[in-house]
């Protein structure tokens, strides 16, 4: 896997194709990529957000985060997490990647980021 790929710097005309393929077995497919990408951008009711993980989180598992945020009286769902990977020689960037559904043992790092619904 090219980290480029994984960071979400470049994108493969497969994947629109992919995309519509989709759309014919599963007909919401563009109707949920468009609440994912253009959130807050109409009347939603939900909307998409990049949060730091909270100190008293970090070192621990993702599912005591997921468990206590979902039960709070105004639950949030973190969906996706956004982990760093390294610094790109080339750019002197910082690359990362999103992991969906993480893993309920996953560890969260100080760095890391939670889309969160």
């Amino acid at each position: 896997l090219n980290p480029r790929f994984a960071a979400g710097r470049f994108f493969a005309p497969s994947i629109l194709g992919a995309i519509m393929g989709r759309e014919f077995y599963f007909p919401v497919t563009l109707l949920l990529l468009h609440v994912l990408v253009m959130s807050g951008q109409d009347a939603q009711t939900s909307r998409l957000h990049l949060v730091p993980v909270p100190a008293e989180h970090v070192g621990r598992p993702f599912i005591e985060l997921f468990d206590a945020w979902a039960s709070q009286s105004e639950p949030a769902l973190p969906i996706c997490m956004y982990r760093l990977m390294f610094r790109d020689v080339d750019s002197h960037q910082r690359l990362g990647y999103v992991v969906t559904n993480p893993r309920p043992d996953t560890v969260l790092h100080a760095e890391d980021q939670l889309y969160v619904l």
